[in-house]
C-alpha cells in the first residue's frame, strides 16, 4: 500500500501539469526556445506527453523504473531551460524561478529514490 501511495503522490505533479502543457503548448514555448530547440511547440507537446505517460505508468506501477527514468530525462532540460533564476532581473522573478528550480531538483531526488526503491524491491523478490 505504501509503495502505491509513494508512486501516486510522486506522479501527481507530472499528471496534473501534463494536460495543461499539451493543451496550451503554444503559450509555453519560452523554455524550449531558451534551449534553442527547433520546433519548440512540438517539444513542449512531447514534454507533456512524456509527463502524462510516465506519470500514469509510475502511478499504476507499470514499469515504474522505466517511467521514473523517462521523467528524470524530461525534468532535467525543463529545469535548466524553464527555471533560469540566474537570468532574472527582478528579485521577485529570481525568487519565483528559484522556487520552481528547487522544486524540480527535489522531484529529481524523489524520482531517483523511487528508482532505488524499485531496485531494492526487485532484489528482494529474487
Amino acid at each position: 500500500m505504501i509503495r502505491f501511495a509513494r508512486r501516486a503522490l510522486l506522479s501527481a505533479i507530472f499528471l496534473s501539469s501534463s494536460v495543461n502543457v499539451i493543451q496550451n503548448a503554444e503559450q509555453m514555448t519560452a523554455p524550449a526556445e531558451a534551449l534553442g530547440l527547433p520546433e519548440p511547440e512540438q517539444f513542449v507537446r512531447l514534454h507533456g506527453a512524456v509527463n502524462l505517460l510516465g506519470g500514469l505508468m509510475l502511478a499504476l506501477g507499470i514499469k515504474p523504473k522505466l517511467a521514473a527514468w523517462a521523467l528524470v530525462g524530461n525534468l532535467i532540460p525543463t529545469t535548466l531551460g524553464g527555471h533560469r533564476f540566474w537570468e532574472e532581473d527582478s528579485e521577485e522573478g529570481k525568487m519565483g524561478q528559484m522556487v520552481h528550480f528547487l522544486k524540480n531538483v527535489s522531484l529529481l531526488g524523489g524520482l531517483l529514490t523511487a528508482i532505488a526503491a524499485e531496485r531494492m524491491t526487485d532484489e528482494d523478490d529474487r
